[in-house]
């Protein structure tokens, strides 16, 4: 079988995609200056990771976040142990360099959060906007309606705010009474 140029073109795209694919971001790591002190570094750090416990970091993005708890805890075990000022500082840089890669994610999941609320809170508002129009367009479609069921001379109707108001100018009353007369009957009874 004969392989053509096009055939070998894409092996290697497929090849060059998935090298580099797979290789990802890296984790940039600062070191911690060697003469630091140990113990005060490894408390900055608790500190860091208290506030950022207070800001829901490690439920935003709680991999990050318990990768630089590790590498806190095993700093603080090394300086416990009297261990290597050297690979003590390694474990406390590279728990500040998983503690800024939550920090992060966490305000990428924030902002992402945010849009999300912005958007239902759009789709809401359309939607009651909606249902507004709906509801004015279902009000003058029984207005005209109402409108067509009377003549001129038998009733008025007109709109007040969100009601409809008929005036039946084809009934009549006694002079001080509110008693509908059977004259006025038909008027009543067959709308």
């Amino acid at each position: 079988m004969k392989t053509t140029t096009y055939q070998w073109f894409i092996v290697l795209l497929t090849i060059t995609l998935l090298i580099a694919g797979c290789g990802g971001p890296k984790l940039k790591v600062e070191p911690i200056p060697v003469p630091a002190n140990p113990t005060e570094e490894a408390g900055k750090l608790e500190a860091d990771i208290t506030r950022a416990r207070q800001q829901q970091v490690n439920i935003l993005s709680p991999t990050w976040f318990a990768r630089a708890e590790a590498s806190h805890k095993e700093a603080a075990r090394l300086i416990a142990a009297k261990g290597e000022i050297g690979q003590i500082s390694n474990h406390l840089a590279q728990g500040y360099a998983e503690l800024a890669q939550a920090q992060e994610i966490s305000k990428l999941a924030q902002t992402e959060a945010t849009k999300k609320t912005e958007q239902e809170r759009l789709a809401a508002e359309k939607q009651a906007t909606e249902e507004k129009l709906a509801a004015e367009r279902r009000f003058n479609e029984l207005y005209n309606q109402v409108q067509a069921m009377f003549s001129k001379d038998e009733a008025e109707s007109y709109k007040q705010g969100q009601q409809m108001v008929i005036r039946l100018r084809g009934m009549s009353f006694p002079i001080g009474q509110s008693m509908i007369m059977p004259e006025n009957y038909p008027l009543i009874i067959t709308y």
